[in-house]
């Protein structure tokens, strides 16, 4: 009792010092920015190194209003909840910016300066309904990286689903190929994949494209059932709709053994 005691001490202090961790790097990179020149201010320094390269590529410079698409998965700052694992420490207003593949947080959507979540596999946040949570994943025939994921499913069952969302920027896009058809413009484009997390495992694994090979990442006792769903369901491993129904399938599967 003594021991339990202890270290529910030792982790509130954690959380307390976390907390302030937060404050204390929300400060001081928000300084940064306020002391940067007015059209610096509340922007991410990557995307303004890239802009930059952006418009040094192009004769007469190029707006920014004039890429297509966007680094953010919603444009806008949301109230959402920060999780120390799975205990809450606080509300942020925050939004995912993708192409830094960072959390950027905000204390209230008055202020332009804006710092970005600390990184860490103990910390996750929901924002707009989607739980996002920092780790390790592997894509298929590549070593493994760290980033932020999605998740689909419920992330206390044996087997969750989780979207890897990443964008690339395409500076020139595609030259016209005849004097009829026209230049596509620079733009933002969208890459999406899912993995697999079991319970026994600290590394997300990429789901393969084909639906045949799906069964294989999953219990061999299930290999038959999880088959025989994937067919009856038409199961198409590049929907997010059927994946997260395969899934379902499969928790309540290891449920009833």
């Amino acid at each position: 009792m003594k021991y339990l005691n202890s270290l529910s001490k030792n982790t509130n202090v954690f959380r307390i010092l976390l907390i302030v961790s937060l404050i204390l790097n929300y400060s001081v990179v928000a300084q940064g920015l306020s002391e940067a020149p007015a059209y610096q201010q509340g922007r991410n320094l990557k995307l303004d190194d890239l802009f930059n390269k952006v418009k040094k590529g192009y004769k007469d410079g190029l707006p920014l209003d004039k890429i297509k698409g966007s680094p953010y998965l919603s444009e806008n700052f949301t109230r959402g909840d920060v999780y120390y694992e799975t205990n809450p420490i606080g509300k942020l207003y925050m939004r995912y910016n993708i192409f830094s593949d960072e959390i950027e947080i905000k204390k209230n959507t008055k202020h332009q300066e804006y710092a970005a979540l600390i990184k860490s596999t103990l910390i996750n946040c929901v924002i707009n309904d989607q739980k996002l949570i920092y780790g390790s994943f592997k894509p298929i025939n590549k070593i493994a990286e760290n980033g932020y994921l999605i998740s689909l499913t419920n992330p206390s069952k044996a087997h969750v689903l989780y979207k890897r969302i990443k964008k690339i920027f395409r500076d020139r896009g595609v030259e016209a190929s005849t004097s009829l058809s026209k230049a596509s413009p620079a733009k933002f484009s969208t890459f999406i994949s899912y993995y697999i997390l079991t319970e026994d495992s600290q590394e997300a694994k990429e789901l393969p494209r084909k639906s045949k090979k799906l069964y294989l990442l999953f219990p061999e006792q299930d290999h038959s059932s999880i088959s025989n769903f994937i067919k009856g369901q038409k199961i198409n491993p590049k929907k997010e709709k059927d994946l997260i129904q395969l899934f379902n399938f499969i928790n309540n599967l290891n449920s009833k053994n």
